[in-house]
């Protein structure tokens, strides 16, 4: 076996043979038949492949034909090395007696993220970066091809950023009365994080408010790096030290932020986000975040991030999609006119699904009214309306039943925001009054 440069074809010159006892070392782990020593000893080869960016080339088809190759790779929701098979048009494919050889798989079938994708807060602290992984994962039990489908999960830094705004109360349109409504601004947005992040814990005694930024600043001129360095020699053990930034950004392209500022940033990997080719949302975003040390190097720097787009820089509210900031001001402007009439409005957006006859749900906004004259109190349930073509499915009956439970459900068409008064009239005054 040999390192290989990456992108290479393992026939070059440059690459460097893998001692024949580290070679077998590897194969027996892989195969399932090694020790902890061996395991040991097959971590630090895949870390050094991955510190000085080498593929790992088999030796399987003999010495002068083109070797498979593999390339060391790093699981990070198991904490578990791994070798991923480099296959495709023109790459040799291991010999089948060959330890790592696998019937190659079909194309991968991706999974969407919509509204009924299960969204729970997340286990235990406010984390991402973990020790060191200890584990290199063996050949899979079975010899059946992987169906190469991938659900379609939320990232952490997604579940720990909304963990972030729901406490901060950041998805919640108060009503008119409110003083803390009517003090909104960038300065009273951050000021609300930063009091919602001395609630919660990223290791046993340490706040989230202790290594927490909202300002590019700290991370540039490097008094995040200091500051960890600092608290690494008391973080508990088995937590990774690590502090987040949360910071207003314009746009993110590739794992670059722009600020609002005009400056840049970048990260180690690919900034994360619910915007896409295809259904492209433009900023703003609040971005969060990590700063730590990635296992393939101990220095400190912003491993990742997650580009959560909001309403704007006066209001942390999360999006989904540009259409929800035009809806967000339809209802902004209709919740003035129906003050003016004697309702106190509250507009709630669950970032979470709510438990509901023991089943989970989450309606895009959720609407309570106060009347302020007779007292009373009404609930209304925006959520997507069924297929245009008029056809509803079990799930979609099942989903309103239980919406049901919650309030007067009102469907969200493509024009609602333009209808906005007509359909919350109809909504909040059944009977025909004008609310006069």
């Amino acid at each position: 076996m040999w390192l290989i440069d990456r992108h290479g074809d393992g026939l070059e010159q440059t690459r460097i043979e893998i001692p024949g006892a580290l070679s077998q070392t590897l194969r027996l782990w892989y195969d399932g038949s090694g020790t902890d020593a061996d395991e040991e000893a097959s971590i630090i080869l895949v870390q050094q492949a991955r510190r000085s960016r080498k593929w790992i080339a088999c030796s399987c088809q003999g010495q002068g034909e083109k070797p498979p190759l593999m390339s060391p790779a790093f699981l990070a929701i198991a904490d578990t090395y791994y070798l991923r098979r480099l296959t495709g048009r023109g790459r040799a494919r291991h010999r089948t007696d060959c330890p790592y050889f696998r019937e190659q798989a079909p194309p991968r079938i991706r999974e969407r993220l919509t509204s009924a994708t299960h969204r729970s807060p997340t286990d235990g602290y406010f984390e991402v970066l973990k020790p060191i992984p200890e584990h290199l994962a063996q050949a899979p039990n079975s010899t059946a091809p992987d169906d190469r489908t991938r659900g379609a999960s939320v990232p952490r830094l997604a579940r720990l950023i909304w963990e972030l705004l729901d406490a901060a109360k950041r998805n919640v349109i108060l009503p008119i009365a409110s003083t803390e409504q009517k003090s909104r601004s960038i300065t009273g947005e951050f000021a609300a994080i930063r009091a919602a992040s001395k609630r919660i814990f990223v290791a046993p005694g340490i706040a989230l408010s202790d290594v927490l930024y909202t300002h590019a600043d700290a991370f540039l001129k490097g008094h995040v790096f200091g500051h960890l360095k600092f608290l690494e020699r008391h973080w508990p053990g088995g937590h990774a030290p690590q502090a987040f930034l949360i910071l207003y950004t314009q746009s993110v392209r590739g794992n670059t932020l722009h600020l609002a500022d005009g400056r840049t940033m970048t990260t180690t990997s690919r900034v994360l986000s619910p915007s896409t080719r295809a259904r492209a949302i433009h900023g703003p975003f609040l971005t969060l975040v990590v700063v730590g040390k990635h296992p393939d190097d101990q220095r400190y720097n912003a491993i990742g991030a997650y580009a959560q787009p909001i309403h704007s820089g006066m209001r942390f509210l999360p999006v989904k999609s540009d259409d929800d900031r035009i809806l967000i001001k339809a209802l902004d402007a209709a919740r003035w006119r129906l003050h003016l009439r004697g309702l106190n409005v509250r507009v709630v957006f669950p970032l979470f699904d709510a438990p509901i006859a023991n089943e989970f749900i989450r309606p895009d906004f959720v609407i309570d009214t106060f009347d302020r004259l007779t007292g009373e109190l009404q609930t209304l349930v925006i959520d997507e309306a069924h297929a245009a073509d008029g056809s509803v499915s079990d799930a979609s009956l099942r989903r309103r039943e239980l919406l049901e439970m919650i309030g007067t459900v009102v469907s969200r068409t493509p024009n609602f925001a333009e209808n906005i008064d007509e359909i919350l009239n109809i909504a909040l005054f059944p009977g025909g009054g004008d609310g006069n």
